[in-house]
């Protein structure tokens, strides 16, 4: 069996797009503050600015392990279920289909809850 390892793109849209994703999820998007690195337990990373925990790379919503989280909060979403039920969850970790899927996944909620605020704003 071949293991394929997706390498995060660095893409200003997919920044912008999972900055966003993880702010609606109530997390933190976090900041590097002084940008001077720590290391513990044999990481080097950082200690966010804004809530203080120690971080190694920015959520990548396009990875298996973050998009995974994505994932179960829009399942258990009841306003997102419509959106989730067009997509099979086992393409997601599909070798051939999986990083694509994913970015169809995040892209696409990223659009639907954007535009959703962007609704609530012009009320």
């Amino acid at each position: 069996m071949k293991i394929r390892f997706v390498v995060p793109t660095a893409d200003i849209v997919n920044e912008e797009r999972d900055r966003f994703l993880t702010q609606a999820m109530g997390g933190c998007w976090h900041d590097r503050g002084s940008g001077n690195p720590v290391t513990m337990f044999t990481l080097q990373g950082h200690i966010c600015s804004k809530c203080g925990l120690f971080f190694s790379t920015a959520t990548d919503y396009s990875t298996p392990e973050d998009f995974l989280r994505l994932y179960e909060w829009a399942k258990n979403d009841p306003g997102l279920q419509a959106f989730v039920a067009t997509f099979r969850a086992r393409d997601f970790m599909n070798e051939k289909r999986g990083p694509e899927k994913r970015k169809q996944f995040a892209d696409g909620l990223y659009t639907l809850l954007s535009a959703r605020g962007k609704d609530e704003e012009n009320v």
